[in-house]
């Protein structure tokens, strides 16, 4: 398949924009490769919040010899970045081979429509159970023990599609509860796997080094003391109300449906992804306080937060969800650094690309916040290359002023 896939395949928005263009909402950018031009040829970069695995790609598709160590901890990110693993490019174009011919096996929907409050209708867990089995199958015989990875790997971009879920008006939103609708995924599921095909191949012809690791683990509690990392390009999640776990929601409820049949290893989420917008204490899931913050840069805006009260409704939405939000924000991201640090070599140059947006018309100042925290680590530290990624008119036509501006910068950590 050489054209796009276009929406009236009902496959979500999020999967059609990683099939169609290989990036989607807060991936790695082609405009950020001028960061690796001072990496020498044989370096292996490391990306500890590697998401879909954006400068992977890149990499292998180099005409230079670099590889990457990637770590990402939402599941979904994770397995769209592990099928596009340059390694794993041919084996992947194998199981889609081996998934076509078995295309008459391919479980049949007993109706056109259906209604749900959850994410998927029982309907849809019965085929989703059936092409499952047959996929396993077929993956079974090409990649042996990581049969099941690579088959989930395989089936959630497609997964969304027998959802029952509501896409919100952005590519970050959806709701659960609606419709699925079963006509035609068939056909769906035929040219997820024909683009799937093209965009292997290319791969697979373009990619001039293979030596890539993709991990599935945490920045803050992954243990890689073995290595001694020279080189890291890298980005964290922005503090901007979008929630990484719940824009994969239906893919996480697939997952977490497989580890309850006994189909997958543990990999549901145990605690909150840096970024989560899940303030609610439960078991094992506790806030983190203003005390639990130790950089200053972060702590004065803390304290903003905590003293904002333009209005009575301000104060309490403040004490209720943002301070906690920002507290639990602040506090992932210094300990993923401290654990990373700990991996990096004594002379070490790295590349952190943040975002700087608002809140209470007050600039978050997430990349002073990087560059105090590794300085209190022991590196140096300086911002680069201010670049403004939006204003008046841009993301939000209605925000004015501050509210509306978005800047980016890189943060240089070297020692």
């Amino acid at each position: 398949m050489r054209g796009n896939l276009n929406s009236s395949t009902l496959i979500r928005g999020i999967y059609r924009s990683l099939l169609n263009t290989g990036r989607t909402y807060a991936a790695f950018e082609a405009r950020h490769l001028g960061l690796l031009g001072q990496v020498p040829d044989g370096s292996e970069i490391l990306d500890p919040m590697a998401g879909y695995g954006g400068l992977m790609r890149y990499c292998g598709s180099s005409t230079r010899e670099l590889s990457t160590y990637n770590i990402e901890f939402n599941p979904p990110s994770f397995y769209w970045a592990k099928l596009m693993e340059p390694a794993l490019n041919g084996r992947f174009l194998k199981l889609c081979k081996g998934v076509l011919e078995r295309r008459r096996i391919w479980p049949r929907p007993k109706m056109l429509m259906k209604a749900s409050d959850g994410w998927f209708p029982e309907e849809s867990y019965d085929i989703l159970g059936d092409l499952w089995s047959a996929v396993l199958e077929s993956a079974g015989q090409i990649f042996l023990h990581e049969a099941a990875d690579a088959a989930v790997a395989f089936l959630l971009p497609i997964v969304g599609r027998l959802s029952s879920c509501i896409q919100g008006n952005v590519v970050t939103h959806v709701k659960k509860g609606g419709l699925c609708v079963y006509s035609e995924w068939q056909e769906a599921f035929m040219q997820y796997i024909e683009k799937l095909q093209c965009i292997l191949a290319t791969s697979r012809a373009a990619c001039r080094n293979r030596r890539h690791v993709v991990r599935l683990a945490d920045a803050a509690t992954v243990r890689i003391s073995d290595r001694k990392f020279r080189w890291m390009v890298t980005s964290p999640p922005y503090p901007n109300g979008r929630d990484y776990a719940k824009m994969f929601a239906p893919e996480n409820a697939f997952i977490a449906w497989l580890f309850q049949h006994g189909h997958v290893r543990d990999v549901v989420l145990r605690s909150r992804l840096i970024g989560c917008s899940d303030v609610k204490e439960r078991a094992g899931n506790v806030n983190r306080t203003r005390a639990d913050v130790t950089s200053p840069v972060a702590g004065k805006f803390l304290d903003f937060i905590a003293g904002y009260r333009e209005t009575r409704r301000a104060g309490e939405d403040n004490e209720v969800y943002y301070l906690p939000y920002y507290c639990n924000y602040f506090y992932g991201i210094e300990r993923a650094y401290e654990n990373i640090s700990r991996s990096l070599s004594r002379r070490f140059d790295g590349y952190i690309i943040v975002v700087n947006n608002t809140a209470r018309k007050h600039v978050i100042p997430v990349a002073e916040f990087v560059g105090d925290t590794w300085r209190r680590l022991g590196f140096d530290a300086e911002i680069e290359s201010p670049v403004e990624l939006s204003h008046v008119g841009g993301i939000n036509p209605r925000v004015k002023g501050l509210s509306a501006r978005h800047m980016e910068y890189t943060v240089r950590v070297r020692r």
